[in-house]
């Protein structure tokens, strides 16, 4: 009888501290500063004076694949392909046959480049997505400006107040970085599952 209750015992234990395979423990909800932002209507964690600002609802695994469409030039698919490795010290975003994600050229009105076509799993994950290259700036458009993408499929926002202009996920075309910055790196571990600890003034 004792060994049948310590067993159950036992049982019950690695039941409670077993690992979960989602993208981050638990959600960031409650654990971080949440702010009101204009832009979206709602409340996001992180805030415009942090430096970064995730969406719990929207956001990849820690693992991203995407595929380019055949169409797309190979000076582009270069491009691509560099503003995606951009993220290498965050996660890995891989260009496969078929990924979860796809990239091309299509029109599109008033800027260079958008995530559009998200679908989600009950947990907020991206299970597809595309990121659609204007037909107008596919020549012109920069690693950033796809590098910037590349973060909105992590889950992180974009960025308004004009301290952030030196930010990767600065929303306005005068934003001056060219890749992820440390505050732009530390907001996608936090998405990602893959921070230190639960705290805002990290790191």
């Amino acid at each position: 009888r004792k060994r049948i209750i310590a067993t159950i015992m036992l049982l019950l234990i690695m039941t409670i501290i077993a690992v979960p395979s989602f993208a981050h423990l638990n959600s960031q909800t409650g654990i971080l500063e949440q702010t009101y932002m204009s832009h979206y209507d709602g409340y996001y964690i992180g805030a415009e004076r942090i430096g970064w600002s995730i969406d719990e609802s929207m956001h990849s695994y820690n693992t991203i694949t995407y595929s380019i469409n055949q169409y797309v030039s190979q000076t582009l698919k270069n491009k691509i392909i560099t503003a995606a490795n951009k993220w290498n010290s965050v996660t890995t975003i891989s260009n496969v046959a078929s990924g979860t994600g796809t990239v091309y050229v299509g029109p599109l009105l008033n800027t260079v480049a958008q995530v559009q076509e998200q679908t989600m799993d009950s947990q907020g994950h991206f299970t597809s997505w595309k990121i659609r290259i204007s037909e107008t700036h596919k020549d012109t458009i920069t690693v950033a400006n796809i590098a910037h993408e590349f973060g909105h499929v992590i889950g992180l926002n974009d960025l308004y107040y004009s301290t952030n202009s030196n930010k990767l996920m600065y929303g306005a075309n005068s934003g001056t970085a060219t890749q992820p910055t440390t505050t732009d790196i530390w907001g996608a571990r936090v998405i990602l599952g893959l921070h230190v600890n639960h705290s805002s003034t990290w790191p």
